[in-house]
């Protein structure tokens, strides 16, 4: 076997990836990994100025590209297609790391506009870029993959007031899926993958530090995930060595979460 058979990245080399989040978090780490494994990243969120310097931050820089845009607007999908291909001339794989999250105490407080903000960031946003990529990709023919974050409260309804995220990353793991039902004849693999508690902005929305420990200390390890923890099993399904692994939940809980 080559060196690149054994990596954790396989088959990346020179492969356009579409990262969304990109500029903290899960997303960031998962664009940095990609881009350290040989891929060609382009990174995307709503935040512009962040995402440009994390750019400059990726082994071999100018390779990659970022693009600022709200995946909410019913253009954004095809329009990050459309450019990944027109500057890379390639496109593998997309890794939804975008999501949106908001905490409240009692489901009696959620407001019609907190559970539209979250379901249209976290699924809609997601189904319509996964449609655009796997139209892309099977037009093109080769396969790919796509992966999508979802969350552990797909399975445990979440906790500390985030049932109406929770709800929409139970629609992630049903939409990957039926997706992977579509696009698998065509060598295309869809996956998602379950984080637990991962040390990233988003998870302190609405928290105290005390809370924070209370939720490291309910972890049968002890600590929160961190962000490259999840991004290994990301860039892992991006690779070659997934060729066999579809419609598939991935639980990097520590522990937290079993089923």
């Amino acid at each position: 076997m080559t060196d690149d058979s054994l990596s954790l990245g396989a088959g990346l080399g020179g492969r356009g990836v579409i990262v969304t989040g990109a500029a903290s978090g899960i997303g960031q780490a998962t664009a940095r990994l990609a881009a350290a494994c040989g891929a060609r990243v382009c990174g995307v969120d709503l935040n512009g100025p962040a995402l440009r310097e994390e750019v400059k931050e990726w082994a071999n820089a100018d390779q990659h590209l970022g693009v600022e845009i709200d995946l909410t607007r019913a253009d954004a999908p095809q329009t990050v297609v459309d450019t990944v291909l027109g500057e890379f001339e390639d496109l593998w794989g997309l890794v939804l790391c975008a999501g949106v999250l908001v905490r409240r105490s009692s489901p009696a407080e959620v407001t019609r506009g907190e559970w539209d903000v979250q379901h249209n960031v976290n699924l809609k946003a997601s189904f319509f870029m996964n449609q655009a990529v796997g139209e892309a990709l099977k037009a093109r023919g080769g396969g790919g993959r796509m992966i999508t974050l979802s969350s552990q409260g797909w399975w445990t309804g979440g906790s500390h007031g985030a049932v109406a995220y929770s709800a929409s990353k139970g629609g992630i793991v049903s939409m990957c899926r039926g997706l992977s039902t579509a696009y698998a004849p065509y060598g295309i693999m869809v996956n998602s993958i379950a984080p637990g508690v991962v040390d990233t902005p988003m998870l302190g929305v609405g928290l105290t530090s005390a809370d924070l420990d209370a939720i490291a200390a309910s972890c049968p390890m002890g600590r929160l995930a961190r962000p490259e923890e999840i991004a290994q099993v990301a860039v892992f399904l991006l690779s070659t060595h997934a060729s066999y692994i579809s419609a598939a939940t991935i639980n990097v809980s520590g522990g937290l979460l079993f089923y």
